[in-house]
């Protein structure tokens, strides 16, 4: 379901340097001229050390927000997301806006084991009347990290292992529960106005990545995620576990032609395991479009359709989404 989705699950219920070129691409000649010899193998060892990391029998893998794709690279990403979202509630419309910023630095070690630390913000807003009553604003923060061990098989696969752990806390404005309170009891209540309440996150999943041609290339994960939530008055207070699944297809339209545009697809289905009416399959899907022209850069707009149907309190959520990322890799 992701972050996000997560968030807007609680929302309702309360009432990415120096140019190097691919690896296959020539060095123009007065280039070549004036560097050393030193330069020159220190250019083409970089070079080498890139296309190890990054690509599978020739192809340039495009990124997806929802599908891991953890080849063995060291890289600093970068994401800002803005979304719209709207929800029925018992019959009641309810629209939100959405912003969400999200970082990781990654780091290969020995070209099989992978450790990173990540960072990602989430916040929330009532954008009608009826949703800034009701469920005013949530904002929510996480920190973590993860480690993975990947192995790569005859230069065309790779198959990773990863386990991550997030921790953060919630913080829910929710004026119609105070105004609730105070109603029942007679006189001015707002200790529910705001709600604080921490999540842990621990993910484990299973990544692989098939260059099938220079031009083209898919991945796919497939894991599960468990979230631990602290006690809060008026928020859900049971641990919550999914099992997710998602496929990717990458296509590098520069290595078949002058173009450097990258384009990507992903679909992503999360299957809750718990009993709760909740609980039920939510699919989102993505689409991307990449500037491909550098092997140290990827550089584009990820744009999303989330959709959790639940039978909670009658709650069918939809969110839509533009991503900007940036990936660097050395």
């Amino acid at each position: 379901m992701g972050v996000i989705g997560r968030a807007i699950v609680t929302f309702c219920l309360l009432g990415y340097g120096p140019t190097i070129t691919r690896a296959e691409e020539s060095t123009p000649r007065d280039e070549e001229a004036s560097r050393s010899p030193a330069e020159e193998n220190a250019s083409r060892k970089r070079d080498e050390n890139q296309a190890r990391s990054r690509e599978l029998a020739g192809h340039y893998f495009i990124p997806s927000q929802n599908v891991d794709l953890r080849l063995a690279t060291t890289h600093f990403k970068f994401g800002v997301a803005l979304g719209y979202a709207n929800a029925t509630v018992q019959n009641i419309a309810l629209d939100f806006g959405a912003l969400l910023e999200g970082i990781e630095f990654q780091a290969a070690l020995a070209d099989a084991v992978l450790i990173r630390g990540i960072a990602s913000g989430v916040t929330l807003v009532g954008t009608n009347e009826q949703t800034a009553i009701q469920n005013g604003a949530t904002f929510q923060y996480a920190l973590g990290g993860g480690a993975s061990y990947t192995h790569r098989f005859f230069d065309r696969l790779q198959i990773s292992t990863s386990v991550d752990v997030t921790g953060g806390t919630s913080y829910a404005l929710s004026p119609g529960l105070a105004l609730e309170d105070s109603i029942n009891q007679g006189q001015l209540n707002a200790d529910r106005i705001l709600l604080q309440r921490s999540v842990t996150n621990v993910t484990g999943g299973v990544q692989a990545a098939l260059g099938l041609h220079p031009v083209v290339g898919v991945y796919a994960d497939i894991g599960y995620d468990h979230e631990f939530f602290g006690d809060a008055e008026g928020l859900p207070s049971d641990d919550d576990g999914s099992v997710y699944f998602g496929v990717a297809l990458s296509l590098d339209v520069h290595a078949a032609t002058p173009v450097p545009i990258g384009l990507q697809a992903s679909y992503l289905a999360t299957v809750p395991t718990g009993d709760a009416p909740e609980d039920r399959l939510s699919h989102a899907g993505s689409g991307g479009l990449f500037y491909s022209a550098r092997a140290d850069l990827a550089l584009g707009l990820e744009f999303s359709y989330l959709g959790i149907p639940t039978d909670i309190r009658d709650v069918n959520l939809e969110l839509y989404e533009g991503r900007f990322i940036i990936q660097y890799f050395w």
